[in-house]
């Protein structure tokens, strides 16, 4: 995803995305701080998830609903053919990941007492892979 700020200041990637909200709404450490550098390396992992769990999860949801819906569902046939899930299991990528973020956390969340951008970004990709259906 791509984002540009009313004053122009764009970001492409989510963790920076995540970092640029963070400044702005006060859920940012001071930037270059080490604990910048640790909530953008959790942020970078919540994307790993994303990538390497939900959205294999999620390809295979999204053709068989098109195959079965569009064209009258003419295509229904066709979601008995297609492949398995690419790369890592997505379970085991998960149970793999886990306990590297929660050894990562200092307090009630990752940067100790105070909650930042990271916290909010690995929760919300926790709960889409665990609650994915």
């Amino acid at each position: 995803p791509a984002v540009t700020a009313p004053d122009g200041t764009h970001c492409v990637e989510t963790s920076e995305i995540m970092r640029f909200v963070g400044v702005r709404v006060g859920l940012a450490p001071d930037a270059g701080s080490s604990a910048d550098a640790k909530a953008m390396q959790q942020c970078l992992l919540a994307q790993s998830l994303m990538n390497q769990v939900f959205y294999p999860l999620l390809k295979p949801m999204v053709v068989k609903h098109i195959l079965r819906t569009e064209l009258a569902g003419s295509l229904r046939w066709l979601t008995g053919s297609l492949g398995g899930k690419q790369g890592p299991e997505p379970a085991a990528f998960l149970a793999e990941t886990l306990p590297t973020l929660e050894a990562a956390i200092d307090g009630p969340y990752f940067l100790g007492a105070n909650m930042c951008y990271a916290d909010v970004s690995v929760f919300a990709v926790l709960r889409e892979c665990l609650d994915y259906e």
